[in-house]
């Protein structure tokens, strides 16, 4: 059985729903939906690449999205000096624009994974500066421990399959200072930590899944961090068979705790 018979073809308690576009599912781990969604083929379309990278190349598109205007500050704070950059979830490099674009570019020894081969291509051409590597950042980020002072993920665990285990890698680098703009969030507790919405389509599948509060705060505390700041957008979303969700712009430090570097 293929990853779509498996995704479409799973009954009982779960609620299905088909075409494209719309929510199909909605699951809560351990769940074999979401075991075929991990071994399904990722798209790697270097024209719809192309697309979408002269779309963020030209269209400054920072300047509308209030995760880069929350970041604005922390980054300029943060990249005063020398700094090694992760960007978890890199795509075209949209961070690299924005640091060039905020002049701090040159401070930051920048490296970006992501798991679509055709953009971390496409990135790495636009900033030969930095580094770039593709991987699926949930089975790990080939890096060491202690080898970056600053990590960015920006909405990359809204769009993963097992967010709880992707946020672990992300911890797991041991970096002081953690950003995670545009992370959703349940208004009301989940069951099982998180809630994921699948979306079919012709030739893939979407996901966007929302965290619990609690259980994400939990996690975070157990690795050494702080939430030092958990910002709610001014607005809440229902999604539907997911609840009610609303967008988080998260900051992380290490705790006094911690064996981390505190930053400055």
């Amino acid at each position: 059985m293929d990853w779509r018979a498996s995704l479409f073809g799973v009954h009982g308690r779960l609620s299905l729903r088909r075409g494209a576009g719309r929510p199909v599912v909605v699951a809560i781990p351990p769940s074999p939906l979401l075991e075929a969604l991990r071994s399904a083929p990722k798209t790697n379309d270097m024209d719809k690449a192309k697309a979408s990278f002269e779309r963020y190349r030209t269209g400054q598109f920072w300047q509308n999205d209030p995760g880069y205007a929350f970041a604005k500050p922390w980054l300029r704070q943060w990249i005063a000096q020398e700094t090694r950059v992760l960007d978890v979830g890199c795509a075209y490099g949209q961070l690299a624009w924005y640091l060039k674009s905020l002049g701090i570019w040159e401070k930051a020894h920048y490296h970006g994974v992501d798991v679509v081969e055709a953009a971390v291509e496409l990135a790495a051409t636009a900033h030969p500066e930095g580094t770039f590597e593709a991987t699926d950042a949930q089975a790990g980020l080939g890096v060491a421990t202690g080898d970056f002072d600053v990590v960015w993920s920006k909405g990359t665990i809204c769009s993963a399959a097992f967010p709880q285990e992707l946020l672990a890698q992300i911890l797991a680098v041991q970096a002081p200072r953690v950003l995670l703009p545009h992370t959703a969030m349940a208004c009301e507790p989940i069951h099982g930590g998180f809630a994921t919405t699948i979306y079919s389509a012709p030739h893939t599948a979407y996901l966007f899944t929302i965290l619990d509060q609690a259980g994400f705060t939990q996690q975070v505390n157990a690795a050494g961090y702080d939430v030092t700041i958990c910002t709610p957008r001014d607005y809440t979303v229902p999604v539907e068979h997911m609840g009610t969700y609303r967008l988080y712009d998260v900051v992380l430090t290490a705790s006094s705790k911690s064996s981390m570097k505190r930053p400055a």
